[in-house]
């Protein structure tokens, strides 16, 4: 049975579940899950080292079969099948450059009274994720003008199980469908041609922001949110974000819990209700993706087939979301710029001399294709901006 099934049965004590979410850092992944689930066996002592870990999707059953000794050579395997015919543009390059260090963003924010009003600033590490259509990268500035921020390794492992099964009972009880039937996937073949293929899109929806005569999660929506109805997974994240230095937030304003199924990540570009607040955070959970941002204005391109290969507009920008990253929309990228994931490339592989289908996103350009798992849960937290410190600090202690 899986790691889930095997789990899914026992409801965990919210203090046991609390003790999880900090002693992710701390603990091996086997003592931790041995801990949750209650004395299941696992054979390997130790979590996966980061220098065998490149961000790509893993097998889910990789920690799901008790007294099997031969998962870690099974992981490095599945990568290297995947490394072939994959573009990783997270892997390429060579070393990756050295990112500020964080107490480096504190001094920052400790140096300047005002900036503790403001986001974290732009790092390397926000910029060599972001590209526009057609690869060229931007500036600093240029990012930090449009508002986007990226997380990496917002969550660990275990973090992710718990938001999966956490995101599994809400939708079970919660969830409503929000996309169509099907969709149509486009794939150029040998001679250029765009080919065709319907195949069936699942996408289910979890939000306490009200939607017709959908369900409502319980802890509302807006100013009527209320943080004790979340879950403790949940409301671990969303007091890691209102806690911490680096995000000028307030109050939260909503939670909402995306689904897609089958590699079918589809976002039509849109900006999210004005009454969500100011401030948006997308945690991407078990698979890496693409999100799309659309300048204002008219689209350069209507045809599905068109946008699936050079997207919505030239000016389109790419954000590379590596599985477990968080991103930050904020000001213009809030506001006036949409958001969203093109349909998708169908893209034949080879591996070991058999030739597969993938579904894949491209960053970019087309040649740098990033592949899909089969499910994607989307995690997206809302919040207003921080209020303003009075001019007279006076009043702080009337």
């Amino acid at each position: 049975s899986s790691f889930y099934t095997s789990l899914s049965s026992r409801r965990i004590p919210s203090r046991l579940m609390q003790s999880l979410l900090r002693s992710t850092t701390t603990l091996s992944t086997t003592r931790a899950l041995r801990h949750l689930s209650g004395g299941l066996a696992f054979s390997s002592g130790s979590t996966t080292r980061r220098e065998d870990w490149d961000g790509s999707p893993h097998p889910a059953h990789i920690f799901s079969i008790p007294g099997h000794a031969g998962w870690r050579g099974k992981l490095r395997q599945q990568q290297r099948v995947e490394r072939r015919g994959v573009f990783k543009p997270w892997a390429a390059g060579g070393q990756r450059k050295p990112t500020p260090r964080e107490d480096a963003v504190f001094d920052h924010f400790f140096s300047k009274p005002d900036e503790g009003q403001k986001h974290r600033p732009v790092t390397e590490e926000d910029v060599e994720v972001v590209v526009r259509v057609g690869g060229k990268t931007l500036s600093h500035g240029e990012l930090e003008d449009l508002g986007v921020r990226m997380h990496k390794d917002m969550l660990s492992e275990m973090q992710e199980q718990l938001l999966q099964m956490e995101a599994s009972e809400l939708i079970e009880q919660y969830g409503f469908s929000h996309v169509g039937d099907n969709t149509v996937l486009h794939s150029p073949d040998n001679q250029g041609k765009v080919l065709e293929s319907k195949n069936h899109v699942n996408a289910t929806r979890v939000t306490g922001r009200p939607e017709g005569n959908n369900p409502v999660a319980p802890w509302g929506y807006g100013d009527s949110f209320r943080i004790e109805k979340v879950p403790d997974a949940l409301r671990f994240v969303v007091e890691e974000i209102t806690e911490s230095p680096l995000w000028a937030v307030g109050k939260p304003r909503d939670i909402t819990i995306n689904r897609r199924d089958k590699s079918f990540f589809k976002l039509d570009p849109h900006l999210d209700p004005v009454g969500d607040g100011e401030c948006i955070f997308i945690i991407s959970l078990l698979s890496n993706t693409v999100m799309t941002l659309v300048p204002p204005g008219e689209f350069d391109r209507k045809r599905p087939g068109d946008i699936s290969l050079k997207s919505w507009t030239d000016e389109d920008v790419d954000v590379l979301m590596r599985r477990r990253s968080m991103l930050l929309l904020s000001g213009k990228a809030r506001t006036s710029w949409r958001h969203s994931i093109r349909t998708g490339v169908q893209v034949e592989i080879e591996t070991d001399g058999k030739r597969d289908v993938a579904v894949c996103d491209w960053w970019g350009k087309t040649q740098n294709l990033v592949r899909r798992s089969p499910q994607m849960l989307s995690i997206i937290l809302a919040f207003q901006k921080k209020p303003e410190m009075p001019q007279d600090y006076s009043s702080l202690f009337e």
